[in-house]
């Protein structure tokens, strides 16, 4: 049996609670950002990901930089926000739901890089200043503020730590826009119509998926940890290691991606390691909301319920007797007449 209780959290780890048939160390962006997506719809959003990255690409090849950068921009938000829509996180209130998560994580990814912004304007080429602003301080304001949007739902709309999730990635990733807008603007008043695409792969990637990528785990794994009180020991550790986990883990990705730039690494080195620093939080989110879900849905008594995952009708407990998916409240469809 896939499915566990308190006993078996150490066997359940090679089905992971969200999408069994994934291991939890297994860092898929998809199943872990995108808790409430229907396995069949997975390939779907990948598809319109790859879709928006090819629009990115065109539109720099034709050397309209310009353009392919605030499409970069948009891409993983849009996303993000028709993945909302589709599981109906929102609890009847859409526009109240991602004006504060999205639309609030915007002005502060904006404000905060407008700041830092200042900052390095007041700072010398040769003095170390700026790789600490940087490479230190704007990671651990960063880490800061990122989910207050979220977290500004806590109580309002409460829910299941999945839940919590969903908001904090999608204030994350509403910050990395803000943050990118403000970053590039004064690029977009010195590119002409069409410019020369060389050297902006490494900016598009960056945009259009590592650091939206970054912001929403940090975002969302800060939210899940802090979304309901500590309720045991067994998932004490793991939410009190929440916070020196994505700062370490946001310091590696601006100081490591710095200092292989000023010793001469390749863009394709950076973006490697800034892969590594995001799989790092992702693989830590799992484990996170996986023993997390464990704990929560073990003592579940049997009820009819349809499993989201496979849409198998039984009589189920806190996981689906045949794929394990854990099936938390808010996903739960009720099966009328159906027997054990």
């Amino acid at each position: 049996m896939v499915g566990g209780d308190d006993g078996s959290l150490r066997a359940r780890e090679e089905h992971f609670a969200a999408a069994p048939g994934e291991h939890v160390a297994h860092p898929s962006p998809f199943s872990t950002l995108f808790p409430h997506l229907h396995h069949s719809k997975t390939h779907q959003f990948r598809l319109a990901l790859l879709v928006g990255l090819g629009v990115v690409i065109a539109l720099a090849s034709f050397g309209l930089v310009a353009g392919a950068l605030l499409s970069a921009m948009v891409i993983v938000p849009t996303l993000y926000i028709v993945y909302i829509f589709e599981s109906r996180v929102y609890g009847g209130e859409p526009v109240a739901v991602l004006g504060t998560t999205v639309g609030g994580g915007v002005i502060l990814g904006a404000v905060v890089a407008w700041v830092f912004h200042q900052m390095l304007g007041n700072t010398t080429g040769d003095d170390i200043g700026p790789l600490v602003i940087l490479t230190i301080a704007a990671p651990v304001v960063q880490v800061a503020v990122v989910a207050i949007p979220a977290l500004i739902l806590r109580k309002r709309c409460g829910g299941a730590v999945v839940d919590g999730l969903v908001f904090g990635v999608a204030a994350g990733l509403g910050f990395a826009t803000g943050e990118s807008l403000v970053r590039f603007l004064p690029v977009f008043s010195v590119l002409s119509t069409r410019s020369s695409s060389l050297g902006w792969l490494y900016a598009l990637t960056s945009v259009a998926v590592l650091v939206p990528l970054m912001h929403g785990a940090v975002a969302g794994a800060i939210s899940a940890a802090v979304w309901r009180p500590v309720r045991n020991s067994h998932t004490a550790w793991l939410q009190m290691m929440t916070i020196p986990v994505v700062l370490l883990a946001s310091i590696g990705f601006s100081l490591g991606g710095q200092l292989i730039q000023q010793y001469g690494g390749a863009q394709m080195l950076i973006a490697a390691w800034q892969v590594v620093m995001a799989a790092t939080v992702l693989i830590f989110i799992r484990y996170l909301v996986h023993h997390i879900l464990l704990q929560d849905l073990a003592g579940i008594p049997m009820h009819a319920a349809t499993c989201p995952h496979c849409n198998h009708h039984a009589m189920c407990g806190g996981f689906c007797p045949r794929c394990g998916a854990a099936l938390t409240a808010d996903v739960v469809q009720p099966a009328a007449g159906v027997s054990a």
